[in-house]
């Protein structure tokens, strides 16, 4: 037989690939380089980055069919401005789909299998966007390549967390809860055991899909895509305005405190609004340079995707409505075009956020529900309750930015996050040689300076009302605002210098200095919470929770060991993902409060109980001290009575100090 010398190229390569692997895989079946605990992890996270791909791609190509490639200077930041405008959309998508009842594993993988043959080519058009933003890397210098090598570090060590079971609070609280939910159930309906489902879903929605084809862990996986992806459109937005160092330094700027670089791995939806501001202050900037309609279509856009996210993002809109007013005034606009600018904005924002208004509205009556008045499963009482007092003093009016980044320490009492002394330090610096910046950077760097300002007064304001609007992670929406500010100030500050005092060597240890103090807290935290070991196969995943729960997870093993259609009432327990729905937790731990208001006696809330159909009743002991100890809401009699009422009942199971398990039923 004559082959011809180009057949036999290809049969002696298809031949060599064959032999090769039938190699190596003989080899692994001896030594088995992976045990099978270990190889089910592999797979499985080879499967959630490929399911991050895929969602990011179609998003890419639904962005890129509506919003076809901008020109000049904006080409390099189509990837990022289409990316955010598909997940927006298919967000809203989701929702719709859920509403028909379609929340099914095989409807979501031939929804987006159909969605992803139909968007092809518009997603192939979008990678290839990509490459312009790589244009802008440019040469790096050796301070560069250190803050590259430390962002990278950290968005390692949260990537591979994010592929650990989640632990995270209010992931299992509500973020994973209402996706698990709403899979179970087939379909968006209304919870009232979980208050949380009346707040803006539209991450949610993105974690419902991603968790019905690849795990609880893809929506973690997906969650930290959604940081990365908006941290990449506000490094190719700086380097494109001003330089690559502005970019960097910026990007480290946010990552100098534990919260902002380890939420990436919980499943929050605090990075999405984060993406929704960055996009948002992206199109405004554009549109004051193009005065092209589309870019304020856009602005509109992401202000209703934000506040679709997180009530408090709220802060994009108000921005977008201020800086437009602000811009008409500057150009002196005619009143008649500038009512119709904003109109549009308010129109665009309204109608992306109008469905899940009218969510609350049908199932409860309260558009904005839980807030505002008594309505669904929250009545007076626990309304009042949530409306927790203001924490701190008055000085958190006027020196919010130096308190919450001296004050704020992840995990406690407060603004309850770790943001890092950058963002603050060399944001104060952003003015320096302001007349050698060019009149653009001038303007971006004058409206981002607008968004900080505006958004602390809002949040001063804010945090005196209510404890929880404190809350450093609420506010994220301006972060890349004020970072902007940061990298600005640090590349102002690096060029001061004199004949005796190089400044800018000093300025940039103190930046790697402070860098470094959390990539040590971070690294600490990887190895103390046993990551690699779980990765690994080291410890299973109950080890591994437990590590970060405690004894919570001890608890939920008891409630494994109940009869399967039994019914568990938490008490100052808000966590119910693994034991959903077996398990109605104490969401706002508010449960208490508003028993002993609406029941005469211990026995009459005992009795609502047993009538309302539950079994047991699981109470957080560590929650409850908690609560006396720092509110002084619930009286002493209303103690006296829940130990009164614990005393009637059968003790089932104790950890000491933490949790009891008691049975409610005779």
């Amino acid at each position: 037989m004559n082959l011809s010398p180009s057949l036999r190229k290809s049969l002696a390569g298809i031949l060599s690939v064959f032999w090769i692997l039938a190699v190596i895989l003989g080899y692994a079946s001896t030594h088995k380089p992976f045990s099978p605990s270990q190889a089910v992890i592999l797979f499985r996270a080879v499967w959630q980055v490929l399911l991050l791909v895929f969602f990011f791609s179609l998003a890419g190509g639904i962005g890129a069919r509506l919003m076809p490639r901008f020109s000049g200077y904006a080409s390099a930041l189509s990837f990022f401005l289409q990316g955010a405008l598909g997940l927006g959309i298919l967000g809203l998508a989701i929702f719709f789909l859920g509403l028909a009842g379609f929340f099914r594993p095989m409807i979501f993988a031939a929804g987006m299998i159909l969605a992803a043959f139909v968007f092809f080519p518009d997603v192939r058009r979008w990678w290839a966007s990509w490459k312009e933003a790589f244009s802008l890397l440019g040469e790096m210098g050796k301070f560069d390549a250190a803050l590259l090598a430390g962002i990278a570090f950290l968005l390692t060590t949260s990537f591979l967390t994010s592929l650990a079971p989640p632990v995270a609070f209010d992931s299992l609280v509500y973020h994973f809860t209402l996706p698990k939910a709403y899979l179970q159930m087939g379909r968006i309906a209304y919870l009232p055991q979980l208050m949380f489902w009346g707040m803006p879903q539209q991450i949610e929605m993105l974690y419902t899909a991603a968790m019905a084809l690849g795990g609880v862990e893809a929506a973690a996986v997906l969650g930290w895509g959604i940081g990365v992806f908006a941290l990449m459109g506000l490094w190719a937005f700086l380097a494109s305005s001003f330089r690559p160092r502005v970019a960097w330094t910026a990007a480290a700027a946010l990552f100098a405190g534990y919260t902002l670089p380890a939420s990436l791995s919980w499943g929050y939806v605090d990075w999405a609004t984060f993406l929704w501001g960055t996009a948002g202050f992206l199109s405004f900037v554009f549109w004051q340079d193009t005065r092209e309609r589309k870019f304020l279509i856009l602005l509109g856009l992401f202000s209703g995707f934000a506040l679709g996210t997180k009530y408090t993002a709220a802060l994009l809109l108000l921005f977008a409505v201020t800086a437009v007013l602000a811009d008409g005034i500057r150009q002196k606009t005619e009143k008649g075009t500038l009512s119709k600018e904003i109109g549009l904005l308010l129109l665009v924002a309204g109608i992306t956020v109008f469905p899940w208004l009218v969510k609350n509205w049908v199932w409860t009556g309260n558009p904005v529900y839980p807030l505002l008045f008594p309505s669904g499963a929250m009545d007076r009482w626990r309304l009042r309750y949530y409306d927790a007092p203001a924490w701190g003093n008055w000085m958190d009016v006027f020196l919010l930015p130096l308190r919450a980044t001296i004050w704020g320490v992840e995990g406690k009492v407060g603004y309850s996050a770790s943001i890092g002394a950058l963002l603050l330090g060399f944001s104060a610096a952003s003015w320096v040689f302001w007349k050698e910046r060019s009149p653009r950077q001038r303007r971006i760097l004058s409206y981002a300076a607008g968004f900080v300002f505006l958004s602390l007064f809002v949040w001063a304001v804010a945090g005196r009302s209510s404890m929880l609007l404190l809350q450093t992670r609420l506010y994220l929406v301006f972060f890349p605002a004020w970072a902007i500010l940061a990298g600005a100030g640090f590349d102002a500050l690096s060029r001061l210098e004199t004949e005796a005092i190089r400044f800018g060597f000093i300025l940039s240890a103190l930046f790697l200095f402070s860098f470094g103090l959390n990539l040590y807290e971070t690294e600490s935290a990887f190895v103390t919470r046993g990551v690699p070991s779980y990765l690994f196969g080291r410890i299973s995943a109950e080890s591994y929770r437990q590590r970060t729960t405690g004894a919570y997870e001890e608890a939920l093993s008891w409630m494994e060991e109940l009869p399967a259609d039994s019914s568990v009432l938490m008490l100052w327990e808000t966590r119910s993902f693994s034991c959903f729905p077996q398990c109605e937790p104490d969401e706002t731990i508010d449960r208490w409060y508003d028993a002993v208001h609406r029941y005469n006696t211990s026995e009459d809330i005992l009795d609502s109980w047993r009538e309302e159909g539950y079994d047991y009743l699981l109470v957080a002991r560590w929650g409850a001290e908690f609560i006396r100890e720092h509110d002084d809401r619930i009286s002493s009699e209303n103690w006296a009575a829940l130990e009164s009422l614990l005393s009637q009942l059968p003790l089932v199971e104790e950890s000491p100090g933490a949790y009891e398990l008691y049975r409610l039923t005779p």
